[in-house]
């Protein structure tokens, strides 16, 4: 059966979700390669507590007056991985790819190739540069770097089609 929605996963971590578009915002790290920039690692499951709620707050503080607003639930029981989410009033143009088909491919591929998508596309980049500006030098990714952990260098966000109604994960 296919994984739920960014939307179901937020409603079943306790976030009102009516009325509201939601991707799932995946911490990764990004490698500058010969000519591409490459996601080489999602680092959901590395990050500590701390460094989670320094990201949402971090990220809530630069977009604060827009139209994007964080979330980090902080889960319990089985699979205690957090999860960050972005909440907007209106959907992407187009739909980014999964985390797990964008790891070891260059940034670029995951754009829309019709001439007509890449303005689209072109505004969500800028913002996920901003993010990546953002992300240089923070005292959390100094430290990870200082432990020989992969620094928090990139946001990528993305969602999939929603379960009917009535369906489990």
């Amino acid at each position: 059966m296919a994984p739920p929605s960014a939307a179901q996963c937020a409603a079943e971590d306790g976030l009102e979700t009516s009325g509201w578009v939601w991707y799932f915002a995946q911490p990764i790290h990004l490698e500058a390669r010969m000519e591409h920039l490459v996601p080489s690692a999602d680092l959901s499951a590395h990050l500590n507590t701390e460094e989670w709620q320094q990201l949402e707050s971090l990220l809530n503080q630069y977009f604060d007056g827009e139209e994007w607003r964080f979330f980090l639930t902080l889960k319990q029981g089985l699979n205690p991985t957090p999860r960050l989410y972005l909440r907007v009033t209106t959907a992407f143009a187009f739909k980014p790819l999964p985390i797990d088909e964008i790891i070891g491919r260059p940034m670029a591929s995951h754009w829309p190739s019709a001439v007509e998508a890449r303005p689209l596309a072109r505004s969500l980049a800028q913002q996920l540069n901003e993010i990546q500006m953002l992300l240089h030098e923070q005292p959390f990714n100094e430290a990870r770097e200082a432990r020989g952990e992969p620094p928090v260098n990139g946001l990528w966000l993305w969602d999939r089609p929603a379960l009917p109604a009535g369906s489990k994960a």
